[in-house]
């Protein structure tokens, strides 16, 4: 085990919880969908580029998750296991739930997950 890899790990999980919940309370609880209806706020931001703007908030945290995670199975890999290997799987696993969690919070509107989703595979194939 490697404790820099643990601490870096576990700081990096820590990252991506802060700034999805930080960012929740903070700046998108402020707004709701009927505040974006108003023919004020319309003139500066729709509905969909609303829904973007908030997915891709929350897509970094996923990414950032994903890297934690890798990093932590770096830290506990057995040595007998490449760990290009290792890095490779828990990206295109981060990758996957990317491309999930942007398709469904786009409604498929944002073509975006389909390029996630490529990147997962091509990370699983390696």
């Amino acid at each position: 085990m490697n404790s820099y890899l643990v601490t870096a790990g576990i700081l990096t999980l820590l990252l991506g919880a802060a700034h999805s919940i930080l960012g929740e309370v903070l700046i998108f609880r402020r707004f709701n969908l009927n505040a974006i209806k108003s023919d004020e706020v319309k003139q500066f931001l729709s509905i969909r580029q609303f829904r973007s703007l908030w997915a891709s908030w929350h897509l970094v945290s996923v990414l950032g998750w994903g890297m934690g995670a890798a990093l932590l199975c770096l830290a506990f890999a057995d040595t007998r296991i490449d760990p290009m290997l290792i890095i490779a799987r828990m990206l295109s696993l981060t990758f996957l739930v990317s491309s999930i969690f942007w398709l469904f919070s786009t409604k498929g509107k944002h073509p975006a997950w389909i390029v996630l989703l490529i990147i997962s595979v091509l990370l699983f194939l390696v």
